[in-house]
């Protein structure tokens, strides 16, 4: 998919006067457009004509907003002109046709949402034109709003649709030894959410990797001297290089105060003095982007949708456990979410996988949490009545986004309202002795606003007739323009009726009707043998009917068209001040509710998981050094994925004078799956859920899990092998005495001996550490199985060997005491399982043969050496015997 790279310019005004510029000398072409044959001027020749008043238009417009599309409302059609007519042509598969002095193609009105999110989604920026009609003179023409792959909200395309779609801004700098500071702020629009952090990366950005393959980013911002690797990695999105200056973090404190601290719907002209600290405690990296990102939503229009958001950090909230994106990655993450998400809500999705990846390192929270769901484990109704509930809420964060932005449809505020309302009356649950669901329901009892008074300003039976214009109930003293212009449009269409009586008198036709539609309000319907004045304009028919425009009623037609258009613009500022009146008086606690919410959805989620058969609570106990005790356990995706009791269990205990375990054995003999099932159990009691285990005991609390698994490479590198000894890398520094590590095949990027050389000398570093964490160590390599450690217990996957004729290799799947030999690693069986050639098997397995003859030989040598040093002559005797036998053979 090819990049679109745009560079970011901000708005600036334009005079009619401004020309069209000058199109480029290379068409921009769409990500998935295939231009048709019909694009392009007609062969004939056509003479130079002055530019019309819509085309002035667009020049203004075009000028304003070079790097968008315009898309301008021209009465029943949306019309494109010029380069951006031939660029949509190609993407939405239509025609385009020169019309005056510009290539043109439109779209009904009724078909925009369709057309902008497909042309969005192809990576074009849209300014969104719409026309007001005046009392006199030509149609104005204004940008209502500007739209982008990451900045369109969904809810204007469909309400159903909950996809997010976030933004990003990044920035980097290179610090000493080569390493690279990269800071990051990420938007979601959809619910007004806001992630910043600041991270040391390598040369190959594997925690920028990792991060983009988790975050749906569908946009991002970075300056115009990023590195070439961050390039590379941001380059599959819709990407937007700027200025440095756009990234000025001197001027962007101000702006970000004004931001952060107030806005129209709360006003607060005087941050917080905490607030300000806690801006100021930022990486100034992080500043910059916070600064890049309020001139964009500013541009976009999106400042009120974000500013009430409460900023989180990207990737290691305080008081909870580190799990790096490339520990997810390495722990096959995504099928792990899914096997525990129950939740019924968007939200509470959301906040479920913040759960599940940031689990707690605090003993007293985790109880807190168990207690919660085994009380819901205990009472099923309960547990039935919550997610009952749930169900019939609307989503929270994502209408108060949309209110407080001033996008919210007048049916989302309705389910807005409903969904507080139902929560308000909550019946009392049954008797609830946990602490943490007592104050959850008790905080959603008594913190849930009454917004009540909504809903006697709102008329509902209207908005579900799709008319918001009559969905305000307007009086004198409440929403009193919307009054005033519907009096206005009541007074127009009471004085065309009176028109229309002398009409029906002065021609004699006594079934004289208007005919309504749409705009169309000057129109005269008769029936089709009735005789007309002939100054009357036929302007349709039907079998029966005739419909004429009527010279005495068209200025009349005319002005209520204008004063319908005044309501609809004092109807969209009604529901405008509506929302954000809402927002002003009860978003913080509509917030605070939405997240409660979430929390419960969460919990009910964690307990129906945990309801799973042969799934125990995790014990947590006070310790000075952390241990793991874990007794028949399963990991909890494999599980379910294949039949019922068909998932060997697994034992394993790492604790104080035993804290690392070294694990050999064959390939496909299932090391790595328990390593992963060890790490996501481990997580698992973190969060307070139970695992599928029999029996879990943890003493004191983790504070990191940390795996490498070659899982996948990344490209970004350049090198498999500097991948792998990167991510090495930030295992080792973040790991201390609390942390669990796995390494699995550590070394495998390069030759034997290097390989060997390098996972020794990792784990001699771990297990010699005074703080050395709890090691769960995979390895081929024989010489590492055979380490004389007391604190290293060495284990094996166990098989059944093949001894006969005919009998074939079964793997056991289970971990026993003991170490495998280097030779019994079963390449060749794994190849032969893949496919691999049958001539290619048995050359592969005649090198095999010779390679171990070849080490065995080798080893006699050495013991001859041995024993010839010592004076052995016995010992040298039986060895060179030995080694003659062998050189026979190998030469039979």
């Amino acid at each position: 998919m090819a990049t679109r790279s745009r560079y970011f310019q901000p708005a600036t005004l334009a005079t009619p006067q401004q020309s069209l510029p000058p199109p480029p000398q290379q068409s921009t072409c769409c990500k998935r457009s295939r231009s048709p044959a019909s694009i392009g001027p007609p062969t004939s020749k056509r003479r130079s004509l002055s530019s019309t008043p819509l085309e002035s238009q667009y020049s203004a417009l075009k000028a304003a907003n070079p790097d968008a599309l315009i898309m301008m409302e021209c009465g029943y059609v949306y019309r494109f002109f010029g380069e951006d007519a031939s660029v949509v042509a190609g993407c939405l598969q239509m025609r385009a046709s020169m019309r005056g002095n510009l290539l043109t193609c439109s779209f009904p009105v009724f078909r925009w949402r369709v057309h902008l999110e497909r042309l969005v989604q192809d990576g074009h920026k849209v300014a969104l034109v719409k026309q007001h009609e005046p009392s006199q003179g030509r149609f104005e023409r204004e940008v209502a709003a500007v739209y982008s792959h990451g900045t369109l909200m969904l809810s204007e395309v469909s309400e159903e649709n909950t996809e997010e779609r976030h933004l990003l801004f990044l920035d980097e700098r290179q610090i000493s030894g080569g390493k690279f500071v990269v800071a990051a702020v990420m938007l979601e629009v959809l619910t007004g959410g806001m992630y910043w952090d600041w991270w040391e990366e390598d040369i190959g950005r594997s925690t920028l990797a990792a991060v983009l393959r988790r975050q749906p980013v569908v946009e991002a911002y970075a300056p115009r001297d990023i590195g070439s690797r961050s390039l590379q990695l941001l380059s599959t999105l819709d990407l937007h290089l700027c200025d440095r200056t756009h990234w000025n973090q001197g001027t962007g404190v101000s702006a970000l105060l004004d931001w952060l601290a107030g806005s129209r719907a709360v006003p607060n002209p005087h941050p917080h003095p905490s607030m300000i600290q806690q801006l100021m405690d930022l990486d100034p990296g992080v500043r910059g982007c916070l600064a890049m990102a309020c001139k964009v939503c500013h541009k976009f229009g999106l400042l009120e949708a974000v500013r009430g958001a409460v900023p989180q950090r990207l990737l290691v909230p305080a008081g909870q456990i580190d799990i790096s994106p490339t520990t997810m990655e390495a722990l096959d993450w995504e099928p792990y979410l899914q096997s525990l998400d129950c939740t019924v809500l968007r939200a509470g999705r959301v906040m479920l996988r913040r759960w599940l990846g940031s689990p707690l390192n605090n003993a007293a929270r985790i109880r807190d949490r168990q207690e919660a769901v085994e009380e819901l484990l205990r009472s099923k109704r309960t547990l039935s009545q919550i997610r009952h509930r749930l169900a019939l809420l609307a989503d929270l964060p994502r209408l108060l986004a949309h209110a407080r932005h001033g996008r919210c449809s007048g049916l989302g505020l309705v389910k807005l309202v409903d969904s507080l309302e139902r929560i308000r009356s909550w019946p009392t649950l049954d008797k609830v002795e946990s602490r943490e669901l007592t104050e959850l329901l008790l905080a959603l009892r008594k913190g849930t606003p009454d917004c009540s008074q909504i809903l006697a300003q709102i008329d509902r039976e209207a908005l579900e007739a799709q008319d918001s214009v009559a969905g305000l109930v307007a009086t004198e003293h409440v929403f009193c323009e919307v009054h005033a212009a519907r009096v206005a449009v009541t007074e127009v269409e009471c004085e065309l009726d009176d028109r229309l009586v002398v009409l029906r008198r002065s021609t004699g036709i006594e079934n004289l009707q208007l005919w309504r539609q749409g705009t169309e309000s000057c129109l005269v319907q008769t029936d089709t043998d009735t005789a007309v004045p002939g100054g009357w304009v036929l302007v349709g028919s039907t079998q029966k009917t005739k419909r004429w425009k009527v010279p005495e009623l068209t200025r009349g037609a005319h002005e209520l068209r204008w004063r319908k258009a005044q309501l609809a613009d004092a109807a969209a500022a009604g529901w405008s001040d509506l929302q954000l009146g809402l927002v002003r008086e009860f978003g913080e606690s509509i917030q605070l509710t939405a997240e409660k919410v979430s929390q419960l959805d969460c919990l009910q989620s964690l307990a129906t998981v945990s309801g799973q058969p042969g799934w125990c609570k995790p014990q947590f106990y006070e310790s000075d050094s952390c241990s793991i005790e874990l007794l028949a356990g399963r990991h909890p995706v494999l599980e379910a994925r294949i039949a019922p009791r068909q998932y060997v269990p697994n034992d394993i205990t790492l604790k104080r004078g035993q804290t690392c375990v070294v694990i050999s054995g064959a390939n496909m003999g299932g090391k790595s799956s328990l390593m992963r099932m060890v790490c996501l159990l481990t997580a698992m009691a973190h969060t307070g859920v139970r695992v599928p285990a029999a029996k879990l005991r943890i003493g004191g609390v983790l504070d990191a899990i940390l795996a490498r698994m070659p899982l996948t490479d990344s490209q970004s590198y350049g090198s498999s092998f500097l991948a792998e000894m990167s991510e090495v890398r930030s295992v080792v520094c973040g790991a201390t005495e609390r942390s669990l590590v796995a390494l699995d095949e550590v070394g495998r990027g390069t030759s034997t001996h290097d390989g060997a050389a390098i996972a020794d000398s990792l784990l001699h570093h771990f297990t010699q550490s005074k703080n050395s964490p709890l090691l769960v160590f995979s390895t081929h390599y024989g010489s590492l199985t055979t380490l004389e450690q007391s604190h290293v217990r060495r284990m094996t996957m166990a098989y059944h060997h093949p001894c006969l004729p005919g009998d074939k290799l079964v793997f056991l799947y289970k971990l026993v005491n003991g170490e495998a030999n280097e030779s019994d690693s079963f390449g060749l069986h794994v190849a032969a399982l893949a496919g691999l050639p049958h001539d290619c098997l048995t050359q592969a397995k005649s090198k095999c043969d010779e390679a171990k003859r070849g080490a065995i030989k080798l080893q006699v040598v050495r013991a001859i050496v041995d024993a010839a040093s010592t004076n052995c002559h016995d010992d040298v005797a039986k060895l060179c015997a030995l080694h003659r036998s062998l050189c026979t053979r190998a030469r039979d």
